[in-house]
């Protein structure tokens, strides 16, 4: 406007041009303010200008991570039976206690302990749990067929040392899942750039759910990996279980790859959350603290963090607290402890699903077969194709994080439904062939728990990643995850009690522990 009207006004002087060249030089002072910046500033990182496809490459790195970090728990789940026939619920709970201990202390030690270490560690612990495993199976294979002499009786079974073998796979998932949760989130808090807040809503950050969705994938596909790895060359190719297990070692070999080759060059892999130097040097990275973003370049510059997601009907209390607020680094343990507790509205649902539905694959599960549940046979063939079923709802559900968002209404009331299938099956299982829906009908009451339990999985994290302020995202997530490995525990001390019960009622033997009732 101001050359339009110097236009209007005629030629310019060399005088009047002297002076706006002045002017050129002059600073407004209201340019640099605080003030001046648009009213919802843009997050920035390096990583926001990463290219489509170096995006959609970390994603998959995500997804293979997932697909690899639990693929040793389902072969484990898989081979539960030729662990321990009588026993199934004692490999479930040697898969899952480790890593209950681990998340349950990971908000006290994980800050000193890198992402790349942590990756190591687990690699290293997935591969020798299958040998472990593989080891004193193919002890037992070896004598199984052998007598004893004079007595023509069956070498025992000794599945302790096995077991320890399973709990090497637990401690090892217990390392890497939270830890790949809580990378997930550092990711995606890097990656995104939010529109102003005027147009600010927290749909537009799907982006946001990108990374944690495929690595929720991955988890969800390992479910079938899994169990199609030990059909594939135990039940169909006739390998022995121990060549099985030997071969799976490629797993944990690849976790360690595609971690190195895709994501050990991300952001702070190798820095310790635990000094103040490190903190500056997440800080100069532009890594969110205490609700703030410090630029890369221009430590001068402070920008206001986009608020949490906020809607009335919609919102968690933890959120809105005061100690969300708080940068998780100025925390002492009461208050990280706090913090964890605050989490109750996503955990809850989270243990609840997860007791029920390893309590189906546990304890009913097991005593379901057709036509007839007296029959090993026919309870293994069950057992396999409903787990088979189970793992690709899982699979769908844990994949649908991009395109479904549950509100908290409806994460709550999943577990629910999941509980009422529990005891859908319980009965079922009881009453057998007296019931006219006792067929493979049933499978679709497996792929139904299947969809329940992805979804609250893939939906409690993912709103994690919505709701929570920033600065704590990444905390959160790598805690949060305690709740449903809590839960599986429960159920597989419970799956014991519900095997004997449902055994005793059918007249089955082999329960490991018998019916109290």
């Amino acid at each position: 406007l101001y050359y339009k009207i110097s236009s209007d006004m005629g030629p310019q002087t060399d005088h009047e041009r002297n002076e706006d060249d002045k002017m050129d030089t002059i600073p407004n002072p209201s340019m640099t303010t605080h003030d001046s910046l648009p009213p919802a500033p843009i997050i920035s990182t390096s990583t926001s200008t990463t290219s489509t496809i170096s995006k959609r490459k970390t994603a998959i790195a995500f997804w293979l991570m997932g697909l690899l970090n639990n693929t040793p728990y389902v072969v484990m789940i898989a081979g539960a039976k030729e662990i321990s026939e009588g026993g199934t619920a004692l490999v479930f709970i040697a898969n899952v206690l480790p890593s209950l201990f681990v998340k349950l202390t990971a908000p006290y030690w994980f800050h000193l302990v890198s992402y790349r270490k942590r990756v190591l560690v687990s690699s290293l612990l997935f591969g020798l749990s299958f040998l472990v495993v593989a080891y004193f199976c193919g002890q037992y294979e070896y004598l199984e067929g052998r007598e004893d002499e004079g007595g023509g009786k069956k070498q025992r079974r000794d599945v302790g040392w096995e077991l320890i073998g399973v709990a090497l796979t637990s401690l090892a998932g217990g390392i890497g899942e939270p830890s790949l949760l809580a990378l997930g989130g550092l990711f995606s808090t890097r990656s995104v750039v939010v529109a102003s807040d005027d147009n600010h809503n927290r749909d537009d950050n799907v982006g946001d759910r990108a990374y944690l969705t495929a690595f929720s994938s991955g988890t969800g596909l390992a479910g079938v990996v899994g169990y199609a790895w030990v059909a594939m060359f135990h039940f169909w190719m006739g390998l022995s279980f121990t060549w099985t297990l030997i071969l799976a070692i490629v797993f944990p070999f690849g976790y360690f790859l595609v971690f190195e080759r895709f994501l050990g060059e991300g952001p702070d892999v190798d820095v310790l959350r635990n000094d103040d130097e490190n903190q500056q040097s997440l800080q100069q990275s532009g890594y969110q603290q205490g609700g703030n973003i410090t630029g890369g370049t221009n430590n001068n510059t402070e920008y206001q963090a986009v608020p949490p997601f906020s809607v009335e009907q919609d919102q968690p209390l933890s959120s809105s607290s005061s100690l969300m607020q708080k940068d998780v680094q100025g925390m002492n343990k009461v208050e990280k402890t706090r913090l964890v507790l605050s989490l109750w509205p996503y955990m809850i649902p989270l243990f609840f699903v997860y007791a029920a539905e390893y309590a189906l694959q546990s304890g009913t599960w097991t005593a379901i077969g057709f036509p007839s549940p007296s029959s090993k046979a026919s309870r293994d063939t069950f057992y396999e194709y409903s787990n088979w079923t189970y793992q690709i709802g899982v699979f769908l559900s844990r994949s649908s994080g991009t395109i479904f968002q549950a509100s908290m209404p409806i994460l709550w009331i999943m577990p629910i439904l999941q509980i009422c299938n529990f005891f859908f099956f319980y009965y079922t299982a009881a009453l057998a062939e007296e019931l006219w829906w006792y067929g493979w009908g049933l499978l679709i009451g497996c792929l139904f728990a299947g969809c329940l339990g992805g979804g609250v999985y893939v939906n409690a994290f993912t709103r994690i990643q919505t709701d929570i302020p920033t600065c704590n995202v990444e905390f959160a997530l790598s805690t949060a995850s305690v709740a449903d490995t809590l839960g599986i525990l429960m159920a597989d001390v419970l799956g014991l009690f519900v095997q004997g019960c449902l055994y005793q009622r059918n007249g089955i033997d082999g329960a490991v522990l018998q019916c109290p009732f």
